[in-house]
């Protein structure tokens, strides 16, 4: 009966995924990058495919223990229904007459002045802040060479409390969203853009993030689908593979690094991490990575276990709330500052409680994907309030560009969203909270742009 229930369940939850993308296909409106599709693609495979692969598998590899049998098939079907009910909440919400209402209310930038000149200004302070931040970096680490042999041991035990560091390296993805603009607009500059592009990706890919390269990726993908054409669907197909072997084969190249740590920490900072041949194969990492960094069933299902067993409370928001006032903050002036939201959970539901910002102490655990923080928020109350609120900003989001799609001022606003909502169903309060601080960010830039142009370089919408 169990069996029945579970694939009456994957059916519904396929459909509820596909339905909207025919719709749109049938109407001639299919958007591959729009909010919605973007969101409710990560989370089908955060918490459909993942469940389906972790349901067939005699022994899943996963951080959780599922148990076997119809314990294991009892399990993975309330995550299935759970996600039902999330992903009908973010419909709702995407749907629903509020969104119209909310877009109102927002800036339309109608008749501001664009200038070149300031806009370039920019660019060069980012390039410039966001390459002296990776020299530093690099400084820091033990010289370049050293930094990319060591890279594991470097970013975990020796680049400890410079957060803002890297966020000046991500600045250069900013940059070339900027300048994708310019070029769009001035049809000149393409060779600089392309350089620019792959120097950001280069640099926050060693130093920041791999999220934050994919950023610059998807920066440009997001320009061209809105103004110059939709991206067709074989054309979108080839980008998600590529964006995810280039993903997964970095996770998986970090992890075959790992199988060093131990060496590292006995033998100390002049240890150099190199492949252990004797150790498991890269293609066994990189085919297991693949299904395994989509863990949204495993954390959902880690997050409802380690609750009724320690017998935690709901937090009803508060270490959300937390993560959006606190990220702006760095540690180096405030070393006391709370962990993440996602770290205090893993501290709490184990008997140890380690810092995880300590450079001699090697902490860690499971990184809580979108219904797994809403679960610990309030329940299912919890994934039916905070998946209508993540639906209702996403609608709002894509209204705003449809009814301004001309404005390159709305244009760097979308963008900035659009590459926040890849990463929402990684990690709901964190990607939230760095979200609204590059809002800060855009929307200073933004001012000096507008107020300091000449008052003749004025955007009409319908140009």
């Amino acid at each position: 009966m169990i069996g029945i229930e579970f694939y009456i369940g994957l059916f519904i939850f396929s459909l509820m995924v596909l339905m909207p993308v025919l719709d749109d296909w049938r109407k001639g409106k299919l958007d591959f990058l729009s909010p919605r599709n973007i969101f409710v693609a990560f989370f089908f495979l955060y918490y459909g495919l993942r469940t389906l692969d972790l349901y067939g598998s005699e022994v899943p590899l996963s951080f959780y223990d599922f148990g076997s049998g119809e314990t294991k098939q009892a399990e993975l079907t309330e995550v299935l229904y759970m996600s039902i009910l999330g992903l009908t909440c973010f419909y709702f919400g995407y749907y629903g007459r509020v969104v119209v209402a909310l877009e109102g209310f927002l800036p339309k930038f109608r008749d501001l002045p664009w200038s070149e000149r300031r806009t370039g200004d920019v660019i060069l302070l980012f390039l410039i802040a966001g390459a002296g931040a990776s020299l530093y970096l690099f400084h820091l680490g033990g010289g370049f060479f050293y930094y990319l042999e060591n890279i594991n041991y470097v970013r975990l035990f020796v680049l400890t409390d410079v957060g803002y560091l890297k966020f000046l390296v991500n600045l250069l993805s900013i940059a070339v969203l900027l300048a994708g603009i310019q070029v769009y607009r001035t049809r000149k500059g393409g060779w600089f853009l392309f350089a620019l592009a792959a120097l950001s990706v280069f640099l926050n890919l060693i130093v920041a993030h791999r999220w934050a390269a994919m950023q610059t990726i998807m920066y440009l993908l997001v320009i061209w689908n809105c103004w110059q054409r939709r991206i067709s669907a074989a054309l979108m197909v080839t980008i998600v593979v590529a964006l995810v072997i280039f993903n997964v084969s970095y996770g998986s190249y970090r992890s075959y690094t790992e199988e060093a740590e131990s060496r590292i920490l006995e033998t100390g900072l002049e240890s150099v991490v190199r492949l252990d041949e004797e150790s498991q194969g890269y293609m066994n990492l990189f085919l297991s990575n693949i299904w395994n960094h989509f863990h949204g069933t495993d954390s959902l299902l880690y997050t409802r276990s380690l609750m009724k067993s320690e017998g935690a409370s709901h937090h009803y928001g508060w270490y959300i709330l937390q993560d959006i006032l606190l990220v702006s903050v760095p540690r180096s002036l405030w070393p006391d500052k709370p962990n993440p939201s996602h770290v205090q959970f893993n501290n709490l539901m184990r008997a140890e409680n380690p810092n995880y910002y300590n450079p001699e102490e090697k902490a860690g655990g499971v990184v809580q994907t979108i219904l797994g923080e809403l679960y610990w928020a309030g329940g299912l109350a919890g994934i039916a309030a905070g998946m209508y609120l993540v639906g209702l900003l996403c609608g709002v989001l894509y209204l705003y560009m449809l009814n301004h799609r001309n404005n390159p001022y709305i244009m760097i606003l979308y963008a900035t969203g659009i590459v926040h909502i890849v990463m929402l169903n990684g990690s709901l309060s964190v990607t939230f909270a760095k979200w609204l601080y590059m809002m800060v960010v855009i929307a200073t830039v933004e001012f000096y742009m507008a107020m300091s142009a000449p008052r003749g370089a004025v955007i009409h919408e319908n140009a």
